[in-house]
């Protein structure tokens, strides 16, 4: 998964945070989406950020778990 350019990253940060922020998205979501802007696979970001399995990942983002 490609990175986004530094301000694209910004721009989609903030994006995420407001959605947060006034209840557009909840928490699995904006796992997901913070994911994504940092460019990584459900393998990479729950072993290199949230230090879970990656099946506990993919079970939370999904809401299977």
């Amino acid at each position: 998964m490609k990175r986004p350019e530094r301000e694209e990253m910004t721009k989609q940060k903030e994006a995420l945070y407001r959605d947060l922020a006034t209840g557009a998205i909840d928490i699995r979501e904006a796992t997901r989406r913070m994911r994504r802007i940092l460019g990584m696979s459900q393998k990479e970001y729950a072993r290199k950020v949230a230090r879970i399995s990656p099946r506990i990942l993919a079970e939370f983002e999904t809401g299977t778990g």
